[in-house]
């Protein structure tokens, strides 16, 4: 794998999955409309409330927005995942949010220049994978040392990309 991808760009690649397309920018409560995704941070009681009713992670609450009122906030959020089951979706539960463990309120929203970045890097790996594989091959002539013909069925193909592994982050 080192003599296909040199170390520079190696290291030049490793930030790129951290990129990310989306971020949250804060909100007021008024202003969101619904069927926005939200992420809630809430406060100790609230979080203890929330969490008899849904997993959280820590005292963050991420969701949709569907409606608020003067004592609440109304969030539908992820309950259950049914992984490994073909044909079943995700489960949510709406939850109930009082105002007052409201502490903060953002909405996610696509990141232009992140999703610029991350789409321009990919390309750019993906043509170097791509002129590294194809480098030099010409229909029938055979390669120094290859086995001949077409190398897109094996070897270099599969060096090129063998044991690599690119985490994505997921929304």
């Amino acid at each position: 794998m080192n003599a296909i991808l040199p170390r520079a760009l190696r290291i030049a690649l490793l930030p790129l999955p951290l990129l990310g397309c989306y971020t949250y920018a804060p909100t007021e409560i008024g202003s969101v409309a619904a069927g926005a995704p939200v992420r809630a941070r809430v406060s100790g009681a609230g979080a203890e409330q929330i969490a008899t009713v849904v997993p959280l992670n820590g005292r963050v609450v991420n969701g949709e927005f569907v409606e608020s009122d003067s004592a609440s906030v109304l969030l539908q959020v992820p309950s259950a995942r049914r992984d490994g089951v073909p044909g079943l979706q995700m489960l949510y539960q709406r939850v109930r949010v009082p105002r007052a463990d409201v502490l903060e309120l953002e909405y996610r929203r696509l990141d232009p220049v992140r999703t610029g970045l991350v789409a321009v890097g990919a390309t750019a790996v993906a043509a170097f994978l791509a002129s590294r594989v194809l480098q030099g091959n010409e229909p029938g002539v055979p390669r120094p040392g290859g086995s001949g013909g077409n190398e897109l069925t094996g070897g270099r193909l599969d060096a090129a990309v063998r044991g690599w592994r690119l985490p994505l982050p997921l929304p």
